[in-house]
């Protein structure tokens, strides 16, 4: 797997000095989903109260190629970690 089949995170008192989480913000889809392999071109939407939507595009484990776009969301009040909601459009 490429490192861009994963969203990873980092987060910064300061701006200066980073911190890499031990896991992905959103990685592979479980087995036998359509985006089972990987995840690339986010594109991140603010929402109200805080959240952020994180749309997608999900790969496919046969070749890696984008099947389709994907729709994610922050997990309560941690803006760097997101759990999928649903397929928003797949590929024929």
């Amino acid at each position: 797997a490429a490192a861009s089949d994963v969203y990873k995170r980092q987060k910064s008192q300061d701006g200066i000095k980073w911190e890499r989480a031990s896991a992905p913000a959103l990685g592979f889809g479980e087995d036998g989903t359509w985006d089972e392999g990987g995840v690339g071109r986010p594109y991140v939407v603010p929402m109200a109260e805080n959240k952020l939507r994180l749309y997608y595009e999900g790969r496919s484990a046969a070749n890696g190629l984008g099947v389709g776009i994907g729709l994610a969301v922050s997990i309560g009040d941690d803006m760097f970690s997101f759990v999928r909601r649903k397929s928003v459009m797949t590929a024929a």
